[in-house]
């Protein structure tokens, strides 16, 4: 299991719900920053149970500005990984991974699965800076920025 860091938590904003919607983003970003080397240039279906993950990530947006960066970010990812992504909806019950997350290991030894020691991408650190220019913004003058001109 992997404890993510609580400076990573105190980077997006509070919720009602405890960021589980961002616990489970941060779950997609955990596979492809864990397996990265095994996903480079392949196609991954991610089984995910949070239909706000479901919904958000394949159109590139959700509610929140954080969830939108860490969903940009994921995307620029994939994209650097050439990886073909797509992402369905599993039920909790089903869901393989449910177990490891609650530390159930049970279902995944039986299946014979093998341990690789999880990584976080880079970006999950530093979702706050802005992909194009690679310099951070200050959320109030976010209403300013113009992206830069297009070269193509």
């Amino acid at each position: 299991t992997m404890v993510v860091p609580q400076g990573i938590w105190e980077l997006f904003f509070e919720r009602r719900d405890h960021l589980i919607g961002i616990q489970e983003l941060l779950a997609v970003s955990l596979a492809l920053g864990t397996f990265a080397e095994l996903l480079e240039g392949q196609k991954l279906l991610c089984w995910v149970d949070n239909m706000g993950v479901v919904g958000s990530l394949p159109k590139g947006s959700a509610s929140h500005c954080d969830a939108n960066l860490v969903i940009a970010k994921t995307w620029l990812k994939v994209a650097a990984m050439n990886v073909a992504f797509a992402i369905n909806y599993v039920h909790t019950k089903a869901n393989v991974a449910d177990g490891p997350s609650r530390e159930d290991y049970a279902l995944v030894e039986e299946l014979g699965a093998v341990w690789h020691e999880p990584k976080l991408p880079a970006y999950v650190f530093d979702f706050w800076e802005l992909a194009t220019r690679g310099e951070a913004f200050d959320l109030l003058e976010l209403e300013h920025f113009q992206a830069p001109p297009s070269t193509g």
